[in-house]
């Protein structure tokens, strides 16, 4: 939307109406992409006029003509009964668009088609129509900028009509005159005539002049200021509303200023006569460019020039539109603060190795950058938020106030320090000496603040740690709040990530070592049965080392007489079934042991795994065997 608006602002207010009207149809087309539009006149007896027209189809008008049916029985009669924008998708199953139905033909499959209604004196006298090959939704906001396009045509049309009568009856009432002097001798048989027809001239002039107050109210609602100027000497001779309230002047007041007593690019006579003689020497086109003007209060804004000398009754005069662009500037800051943000969180996210110092310092140096600071620390706060412990100062503070780190403070013994902790929310203050119920005095040798800004830092519910920041040259707002407050957040989840990271670490070497010195065997096999995993115990049970392990199936260890009893193991271990049970394996010297097995199922990366303990008890079953053999032979001997 800020493209079409630039867009129209760009097109030249002085070119003849019809012309200007056109540009306005090819600028909506262009940006809000329509396939062609048109701007249609309908008279008191609803025969229409096509006074402009954008990207029309070469025999669309042939075709139209060649439609019996009035305009008005279509859906732009709606638009111009009711004084609304009409939206209508799919027009051509539409039963009112009937006659127009061979349209198709030259124009394509057009899925939308948008009346809007054009109003002279609050009365609807014609419409501009959009048409899309493609079914376009419209939102409030939509409607509210073709409204907006609207306005600007009828008020086209309107001047346009108004400056063809007003020249139709300047003409007559000169031929009038010239026709008086002629006939002087039948001055007095026609003087009471002439007396007539000056009441009505008077009448029509008088209806002129409302429709041209109609016009600069209009001018007046732009959004844009509009000044009228003395190329000589920067005098403001006109100027619109939006001129006197950006500017903070009455517009009597604005009427006895220069140009070069507000805009900050000017300032001198001669730097303006520069300016008007380069305009000159380009063949008075439009110039356009940026500056600053200075409020009658003192204060400054940016703004988006669009300037151009025009030549009226042999006079000069220099017309310049201005636009605040604040608001551009303070976004276009945004998204720079924004990327210096995520370069500093990326970089943070890369010190791997740094101690939560190292990271703080860069923090808070990052910090006062983004706020445009001069001086900043960090602090945690303990568990109970009653202790702040400084971890980062910058280096203007530490120097001036002769601190070092890890000094703490007792919240309820600090003054404006803490008032982010008891307030739980961001503090700003932009005017530090005036007075305040929890200010302290400065220690003595305490760097002097002019404004400061605090913000607490989550973590789950709890404030953990506060930042500050302070003496930035403009005042602080709700931008520095969110990307201070960004930042911290992004520093306390890469310090509580590493954190994390070496409990898991530790955890994983403290379970590996478990694990590894375990004389049971542990190993973990995938879905289709082959290992994944073994310890060293695995190892010399089977005799196998575990590079040869790893991807071999478990079936590969079973002996004949055990393939059956395993896959029934197997099977029950693949629904869920975690029971143990005694089987025998094949070592890889050949040899059997017989080993007890405990087993358990688990989900990993959403794949299932088996998890099975191994004993070896191949020695506790030789022993019992030797124990039944014993009790034989003596049973024999008995």
């Amino acid at each position: 939307m800020q493209d079409l608006n630039c867009a129209l602002t760009e097109i030249d207010v002085m070119l003849p109406p019809k012309q200007y009207i056109k540009n306005i149809i090819q600028v909506t087309c262009d940006k809000l992409d329509y396939l062609f539009g048109t701007v249609i006149e309908i008279d008191e007896n609803g025969d229409a006029n096509m006074i402009a027209s954008y990207n029309l189809p070469e025999n669309y008008p042939e075709m139209v003509n060649k439609v019996e049916a009035s305009i008005l029985s279509g859906p732009a009669g709606e638009a111009f009964e009711t004084g609304k924008i009409l939206v209508v998708h799919n027009p051509f199953s539409d039963p009112r668009l009937a006659p127009w139905k061979g349209m198709e033909i030259i124009t394509g499959p057009i899925e939308t088609i948008i009346w809007i209604p054009l109003f002279k004196s609050g009365k609807v006298f014609g419409i501009c129509a959009y048409h899309n090959e493609n079914k376009k939704e419209m939102s409030d906001s939509d409607l509210s900028v073709l409204e907006q396009i609207g306005v600007m045509i009828s008020i086209a049309i309107t001047s346009n009509q108004y400056l063809g009568k007003l020249t139709r009856k300047t003409n007559e009432l000169e031929k009038e005159i010239i026709e008086r002097k002629k006939a002087e001798n039948q001055l007095q048989q026609l003087s009471d005539e002439l007396e007539i027809k000056v009441e009505e001239r008077t009448l029509e002039l008088s209806e002129a002049n409302n429709k041209l107050q109609l016009f600069r109210n209009q001018i007046d609602q732009s959004n844009d200021a509009i000044f009228v100027t003395d190329p000589e000497t920067s005098l403001i001779l006109d100027a619109n509303e939006k001129a006197c309230t950006s500017l903070g002047y009455s517009r009597e007041e604005l009427l006895s200023t220069k140009i070069i007593d507000f805009e900050m690019k000017y300032q001198d006579i001669d730097l303006w006569k520069d300016h008007v003689d380069e305009m000159k020497i380009n063949d008075y086109q439009t110039i356009a460019g940026v500056g600053a003007h200075k409020r009658k209060d003192g204060t400054s804004f940016p703004v988006e020039v669009n300037a151009k000398l025009i030549n009226q009754d042999k006079k000069e005069y220099l017309v310049a539109v201005i636009r605040d662009i604040t608001e551009r500037k303070q976004a276009e800051k945004e998204v720079r603060l924004n990327e210096a943000r995520l370069a500093a969180l990326l970089k943070i996210s890369q010190m791997k190795e740094a101690t939560i110092t190292e990271i703080a310092d860069f923090v808070l140096e990052e910090g006062i950058k983004l706020t445009e600071s001069k001086i900043g620390y960090l602090n945690t706060v303990n568990e109970d938020e009653s202790i702040q412990t400084v971890i980062s100062y910058s280096k203007d503070v530490m120097e001036q106030c002769n601190l070092n780190n890890q000094i703490k403070f007792v919240t309820e013994n600090v003054g404006l320090g803490a008032e982010c902790i008891r307030q739980r929310k961001p503090v700003i203050i932009n005017d530090y000496s005036a007075p305040h119920p929890n200010k302290t005095n400065y220690p003595e040798g305490h760097v002097s603040i002019l404004r400061y800004l605090s913000i607490p830092l989550f973590y789950k519910e709890k404030i953990v740690a506060t930042a500050a920041v302070a003496n930035k040259e403009d005042e602080y707002n709700d931008s520095d709040v969110r990307q201070l407050t960004l930042l911290m957040n992004g520093m306390w989840e890469h310090i509580k990530r590493i954190e994390s990271e070496k409990e898991l670490m530790d955890t994983k070497n403290y379970l590996d070592m478990i694990i590894s010195m375990s004389s049971d065997g542990i190993f973990v096999i995938d879905a289709e049965g082959r290992f994944e995993f073994c310890n060293d115990a695995c190892c010399e049970i089977s005799g196998y080392q575990k590079n040869e392990y790893i991807g071999k199936s478990f079936m590969g260890l079973i002996p004949e007489d055990y393939i059956q009893f395993m896959v029934d193991r197997w099977q029950e271990a693949q629904a869920g079934e975690c029971g143990p049970y005694e089987t025998v394996i094949l070592r890889k010297d050949g040899t059997r042991r017989n080993l007890l097995v405990s087993r358990g199922n688990f989900i990993l990366n959403k794949q299932q795994k088996h998890c099975s303990i191994i004993k070896d008890v191949t020695t506790d079953y030789a022993g019992y065997i030797d124990m039944i053999l014993k009790d034989m032979k003596e049973n024999r001997e008995d």
